[in-house]
Order: C-alpha cells, then sequence, then structure tokens
C-alpha cells in the first residue's frame, strides 16, 4: 500500500490533451485535467473514482451482492427443503420467485 508509483500517462483520459497541472491521477491508471473531472460527478464525491473505471467496478460491485444474496437465498432453500414434507412444492416456489435462476439474470 505504500509502494511508490510512476504515473506517466501524459493524455487526459476525457479529452485526449496533453495532462497538465492541476491534474487527477487514479492508481488504475487514467489521469484527468481537475477541470475535465470537475465536469462529473466523480469531483464532488468524498473519494472519487475514475469515471472510465467506474461502470465496469459498479457491475462487479452489483455482481457480488447478488451473489451474496444468492448465498443466502440457497441457505434458506435448503433449510425449507429440509423441513418440507413436499420438496417438489418447495423447489417450485422457489423456482417461481427466482432464486434458483443462474446468476446475471
Amino acid at each position: 500500500a505504500n509502494t511508490p508509483r510512476v504515473f506517466q500517462r501524459s493524455i487526459c483520459s476525457k479529452c485526449s490533451a496533453p495532462v497538465e497541472p492541476p491534474s487527477v491521477h487514479f492508481l488504475c491508471g487514467h489521469s484527468f485535467h481537475a477541470n475535465c473531472l470537475a465536469d462529473g460527478t466523480a469531483a464532488q464525491d468524498a473519494e472519487p473514482e475514475c469515471p472510465t473505471c467506474a461502470p465496469q467496478r459498479r457491475r462487479v460491485r452489483e455482481h457480488a451482492a447478488m451473489v451474496a444474496s444468492r448465498a443466502v437465498a440457497h441457505d434458506y432453500f435448503y433449510r425449507q427443503l429440509d423441513e418440507a414434507a413436499d420438496g417438489f412444492g418447495v423447489v417450485a416456489d422457489f423456482f417461481s420467485k427466482g432464486v434458483l435462476s443462474p446468476l446475471g439474470r
């Protein structure tokens, strides 16, 4: 975490003009003029994230949350299945709620 990092990006990732101070450099390697970054909402955030990488990072966070919620649902499913007199009814009920559908849907 305390390893120095050299930023050699010389082109703004938004406007493609040469980067000159004041500029913002993200650990992902993207660089922006401060004015180009201020055009978006990231500049006002307490901990701004790279606007180029933000959509992918958001998808990863959403997917991780979905996987976590599905894990809880699976545990609940198996508990219900163990306690049910009619296992087929439990399976049908969970399918109808989409709990057993593949990830990403």
